[in-house]
Order: structure tokens, then sequence, then C-alpha cells
């Protein structure tokens, strides 16, 4: 699109006066300039290597009706496979489906984007940074969401585990109060749990939504038990439900008073690793701050995604790319972006 058919273009083509002066001929011919040189750069057209980055991922089944019955069909303009299910009829690219269905702005500023979010910058800033608008980041934000969700189901910790849960708090607003209209203090249900886990010697970890208030037997298995290993071992504190976890699977360990271990050195606190977990995903949350409480495991989803191999932010915005491509789901603006959204990612 020409920088003359895009109207905003009118901010800058047509200067009042200001504290009378007015902007020279030769002043609008360079912001001109400079405006179209950044408008291209964000609706740029695919390169080759984009291009031929999508037709490496060639659709296993039809993204319309999930037919299996499908045949090349030519390219696109830009050169990009095309393709044909012979059940619908319908045609479409590697692209169509995913979360770069229908895409604007290229796929490769979402590299950016990626950096800054896996450097626990806040969405806007991690928007603002990659020149976008607030909107476009909480919006490919809840996309990021999307990708991410089910990555943490195949992380199991199968030798050893230092365990514990991790809490946050109501906004204000939320919150449930008692009579005085004061706070409850303690492990109220004004207070969501993650149950987090981390193997000292990998440093892997996960973390996954527990529920709210005093952890329960039952919640404790349904949260810990699919990402820890049977006869595995596994530290802890003095959380008596635990306990159920440890018949369950067979593990074994020790356990340790947490307030005692506040007192010791790093190398002596046989919890510090998942204190240190806890530090870092504190940090991050606080990056965050209006984060709507419903979104939880989908922050906690993204920070594990964050913590875990590889180290390397560049081999993780690539692998992110990847799981994106292979990641059949579509997220349409108005749809998803509401003023309510919008205003609770922050």
């Amino acid at each position: 699109m020409s920088s003359k058919n895009d109207p905003n273009w009118g901010l800058v083509s047509t200067f009042p006066k200001i504290s009378g002066l007015t902007v020279g001929k030769g002043a609008e011919a360079f912001l001109r300039e400079a405006y179209e040189d950044w408008y291209h750069q964000k609706h740029a057209k695919p390169t080759e290597a984009m291009v031929a980055w999508f037709n490496l991922h060639e659709p296993g089944s039809c993204p319309h009706c999930g037919g299996e019955a499908i045949i090349r069909f030519g390219k696109t303009a830009n050169g990009t496979d095309r393709y044909r299910c012979l059940a619908c009829g319908r045609t479409f690219t590697p692209t169509t489906g995913t979360i770069f269905d229908s895409f604007k702005i290229p796929p490769s500023e979402w590299m950016e984007f990626l950096l800054h979010l896996f450097e626990f910058h806040s969405v806007k800033t991690a928007a603002r940074d990659n020149r976008n608008a607030d909107s476009t980041g909480k919006y490919w934000l809840l996309k990021v969401f999307k990708v991410l969700r089910g990555t943490q189901d195949p992380i199991v910790l199968r030798q050893a585990a230092v365990i514990d849960e991790f809490s946050i708090r109501d906004r204000g607003g939320d919150a449930w109060r008692k009579a005085d209209g004061s706070l409850p203090r303690g492990m109220s249900s004004n207070r969501i749990l993650a149950a987090t886990g981390i193997d000292p010697w990998t440093n892997r970890a996960f973390a996954v939504e527990a529920g709210r208030g005093k952890l329960s037997a039952g919640r404790c298995l349904r949260a810990y038990a699919p990402h820890l290993g049977r006869g595995a071992w596994v530290v802890h504190d003095l959380e008596r439900s635990h306990g159920a976890l440890f018949s369950e699977l067979g593990l074994y360990g020790e356990s340790y008073d947490s307030e005692l271990c506040k007192a010791l050195r790093d190398k002596e606190n046989p919890l510090w690793a998942i204190n240190n977990l806890h530090s870092y995903l504190r940090d991050f949350l606080e990056s965050h701050p209006s984060l709507e409480r419903a979104l939880f495991q989908d922050w906690l989803n993204l920070f594990i995604f964050i913590w875990n191999d590889p180290a390397d932010r560049r081999e993780k915005v690539a692998l992110f790319m990847e799981l994106a491509m292979r990641c059949r789901t579509v997220m349409r603006y108005r749809d998803v972006m509401g003023r309510k959204t919008a205003d609770a990612i922050g």
C-alpha cells in the first residue's frame, strides 16, 4: 500500500501553523520519506526466506474441515504454496489456521516482540520497543498464550525434584473481604495457588495452577502427579497435603521447615532451588501488574517456556515460531480484544 493511500499520512502531510511557523516543502519531503520507509518496514512483503520457511510446513490436513485428502494447488502471488482440499474444495496455505493467518504485519516482526517478552518486559514496552500499538502487543500476547497451551504437559521430573506452592492474591476490587472490610489473613480463597517443581540438577521446572486457598490432598495430586516420576526423590516443606502425593507415586525424599531454612545460606538451603524459581516468577508477574487472574495458567505457561531450555533467547524464539506454525488456531482481533480483555492484560 502506498503512503498516499494510508489515512495516517494526513497526520504529517498537512501541518498547522504553530507559533507562526510553518513546515517547508523540504521538511515535509523528508518526513514523507521517513514515514514511507517506516510504513513499508512495518508492512513489508514476505521475503524469499520467509516464504521458504512457510513452505517447509506442509499441512497434513485441511484447516477448514480436517480432511486429509489434500493436493498442491499452485502458489500465491508471493510464492507461498497453495493447497486444495478434495473433501470441501477450499484452498489454503501453510499459514491458514495458524496465528499468522491473514497477517498484515509480517511474522518476522514477532521475533523482536518475543525477544522483549522473554526478557521480562511488560507487554506495553515490548510492543512500544517494536513500534507497534499497545493493542497489537495485547493481541499478540493472547496468541502467545494460545500457542503455549499444553506445552507443559510433557514435563515430568523423573529423578529428582524440589516442590512447593506459589500464590498470588486477587486484585483489590475482586478480593473477598470480611464484614469489617478487611482482607483475611493466610491462605484464604483470595489467593490463587501454583504447584511448582524444579529438578535441582537440570534446572528444568513446571508450574501449574492448583486452585484457591489451602491446598487439599486431592488438588495436590491433580497438580503435581502428572509432572513427577514414580519413585522420584523429592525435597519439600512441611505441607501436609504432600503426603498423599508421596503415597500415590511412591516418592521418597526429605521435608524441611521452610521458615528455618530461610536463615541458611543458599548453598546450605535444601529448598534454595524452588525459592530461586519463585523469586524469578514473582519478578516476572510483577512486570505484568494488571494480569487477569483468569489467565493465570497462561502466564505460568509463558514463564516456564522462558525458564526452561533452550537458554539462548534466539533459539527460544525459533522454537516458539515452530510451535506457532503447528498450532492450528485462528484468533481474530474483533473476537478477543474487547475493552475488558485489553485492560486486563495491562
